[in-house]
């Protein structure tokens, strides 16, 4: 089950890559409308303003999986074989680097949106992934630790 959990997850992230080149595409495009009348102006703004919305969905969307890879990495933690105890350990590293990377996406994306709601949410998402991906990579990381003693 973990072994179709982790492909599952990876081939979830990596769908994730194209979504990303989309979204900033999305911006581009919009950042490139013209604006000579106050109607364009109108809709390439609200239209940057969507984009930059995708923008900052993807990357929660990509913190969220990775917080999925912990569950794998736990099982491997716990049961897996001991001569591979130290990939729990690394996928572990991974999966945070993914959430903390992914963190960084969204902030940047967040500073341009002018929707004040919707940014409250996206930063108050951002603590709560931020607080699972320290204290499962803390667990995880304590488990490989333990028996790499043993």
């Amino acid at each position: 089950e973990a072994l179709y959990d982790s492909e599952k997850l990876r081939k979830e992230l990596t769908d994730l890559i194209d979504e990303d080149i989309n979204a900033f595409n999305d911006v581009m495009t919009a950042i490139k409308m013209p604006k000579t009348t106050d109607d364009e102006k109108k809709r390439r703004a609200n239209s940057i303003q969507q984009g930059y919305k995708k923008a900052a969905k993807v990357p929660i969307r990509t913190a969220r999986l990775c917080t999925d890879v912990f569950n794998v990495a736990l099982v491997a933690a716990k049961k897996g074989n001991i001569n591979s105890i130290t990939d729990a350990g690394v996928s572990t590293l991974m999966a945070e680097a993914g959430v903390k990377s992914a963190v960084l996406n969204i902030k940047i994306n967040l500073a341009s949106i002018k929707d004040q709601v919707f940014v409250e949410g996206i930063l108050e998402e951002i603590k709560d992934i931020l607080i699972i991906t320290e204290n499962k990579t803390e667990k995880i990381l304590e488990i490989v630790e333990t028996k790499l003693r043993q």
